[in-house]
């Protein structure tokens, strides 16, 4: 199993959770209750991540127990600091990042209003196991000034949807 920092796993986590957190940005939940949605899924989107990175005999359970602990964390975060905005500009730069950008090639997306930003940079091209093609790259997360790096990879699936490894 591949070590990951605690802060390397937030962004991951957060590549899950975003997309997901938009679904609890409903004005009509209280914002405690839309803390609490977004730190539930990011603990379960945070647990299947580090249940999937888990080998040998408990390494599942404790990647997932890690895992489930900072998608808490990134559900928690993404929730309460990203704008709905935030989040569609992050899911569209990395989107347009894996379909579109050349190894090195860096995209990045801000937001005015709240001063939220961040890049998305592939870094490599490749084949899997399974044919598919798949891309390592870098995201940056800057938001209330705290910025945060991850690396991650990608793979495209035969609908065209690109999943995370």
């Amino acid at each position: 199993m591949k070590a990951m920092s605690n802060s390397r796993m937030m962004v991951a986590a957060m590549l899950v959770v975003a997309p997901l957190s938009g679904c609890v940005t409903d004005s009509n939940l209280s914002r405690e209750d839309r803390l609490a949605s977004g730190t539930g899924l990011g603990m379960l989107a945070g647990g299947l991540l580090g249940y999937s990175m888990g080998g040998g005999d408990t390494a599942p359970i404790i990647g997932m127990l890690v895992g489930a602990g900072a998608g808490g964390v990134a559900g928690y975060w993404a929730t309460d600091r990203l704008t709905r905005w935030d989040k569609s500009a992050m899911n569209d730069t990395a989107f347009q990042g894996l379909n579109e950008s050349s190894s090195g090639q860096t995209l990045t997306w801000a937001n005015q209003d709240s001063g939220n930003s961040g890049s998305f940079t592939p870094v490599r091209t490749f084949l899997d196991a399974k044919g598919r093609i798949c891309r390592d790259f870098v995201v940056t997360l800057d938001v209330d000034g705290t910025p945060r790096e991850g690396e991650r990879t990608a793979c495209r699936t035969a609908t065209g949807d690109w999943v995370m490894l």
